[in-house]
């Protein structure tokens, strides 16, 4: 977001640190516009240290930034030097650049490096001083669908990929109907093997991102996906108000596991749920779904049996409902343990 007002250029820029443990600035116009890759992106050379320690040693950061001083501002960053060391940008992968500018920090010494893509964000050029400030983060709802693609889903492929797209544009909708939140959204597909498509995605890169096929085969290695995508998400969850609600899609029993047993997965979503953050949700086709989900401590009231051929109504129609009410609940301070209203 940016806005100018005699030659006064203030914007907000979201920094993050990726899976590759480097700082990236969240710049998505940028790449849409054809003008680099995400290596131009990345945040090095002291940069990445600093925004260390902005973000308070966490893997992301919002930040207020202006040409002009202004009374909330923590550092002034202060251009000293125009250069660059290339031997260090190859070494960690940038994009390969001309030139870039150094600024030191103030009041804490900080030196740090800016690449070219500082004059994309102040158009044209890079500024003497750019005085910043970090806002303090939304409390963020992390919604992760764990979904089986085993060869015994196939009956309902049609089914499963039109309710992943349903999700996405219900997601769109929350997110615009509760903006004083912030909804991250994680999708895997697991069959013998665990496949994370996305994880922890703001809503505006969840819109970059394609479904990937999504082909039923193989086996059930249901615990590894679960305890995976549990320590994956966990990671992610800093702020005190951060929740969790992470559902779990199969129509089948586990087979394939290899990093998990059963007793690893109680514990895990046990040490969860009684910390109030966290919610888990099992749908399964199977008969006795209920049952299995109580065997990994999942609640009862959490649970679903549904009808593959009704899939719409039973599964992805009730999870939209019960996600408005979540974030509803989590608006008003009340409880989140029980993800599906009573009706």
């Amino acid at each position: 977001m940016q806005n100018q007002n005699n030659n006064v250029q203030e914007m907000t820029h979201r920094f993050y640190k990726d899976t590759d443990g480097i700082w990236y600035i969240d710049l998505p116009e940028f790449l849409e516009e054809g003008l680099g890759t995400k290596a131009n992106l990345m945040m090095v050379a002291g940069a990445d240290t600093f925004l260390e320690v902005l973000s308070n040693n966490k893997n992301e950061v919002t930040i207020q930034i202006s040409t002009n001083p202004y009374p909330e501002q923590t550092f002034a960053l202060n251009k000293t030097h125009m250069g660059m060391d290339k031997n260090l940008l190859d070494s960690v992968g940038h994009a390969p650049v001309d030139y870039g500018a150094y600024y030191i920090a103030n009041p804490s010494g900080h030196v740090l490096w800016l690449c070219p893509v500082t004059e994309y964000v102040f158009g044209g050029k890079y500024p003497d001083s750019i005085y910043i400030n970090v806002i303090e983060s939304k409390p963020k709802t992390f919604y992760h669908l764990l979904v089986d693609e085993s060869g015994s889903m196939y009956d309902c492929k049609e089914q499963t990929i039109n309710g992943l797209f349903e999700q996405r544009n219900k997601i769109i909708e929350l997110a615009n109907k509760f903006p004083e939140q912030e909804i991250r959204v994680g999708l895997t597909f697991f069959n013998s093997q665990v496949n994370p498509i996305f994880e922890q995605l703001t809503v505006q890169q969840m819109l970059e991102q394609t479904i990937h096929n999504y082909f039923p085969n193989g086996n059930t290695a249901l615990y590894d996906a679960i305890g995976i995508g549990i320590n994956s998400i966990d990671k992610h969850v800093n702020n005190p108000d951060d929740t969790v609600v992470f559902i779990i899609l199969t129509d089948g029993y586990e087979n394939a596991s290899r990093l998990f047993d059963l007793d690893q997965i109680r514990q895990l979503i046990t040490s969860k749920e009684v910390s109030g953050k966290w919610t888990f949700s099992y749908l399964g086709a199977t008969f006795d779904a209920i049952e299995m989900a109580e065997m990994m401590e999942i609640k009862r009231q959490n649970s679903i049996v549904f009808n593959k051929k009704s899939m719409g109504k039973d599964v992805w129609n009730r999870l939209s409902d019960s996600m408005d009410d979540y974030l509803i609940k989590k608006r008003s301070g009340d409880s989140l343990g029980d993800l599906y209203s009573k009706k």
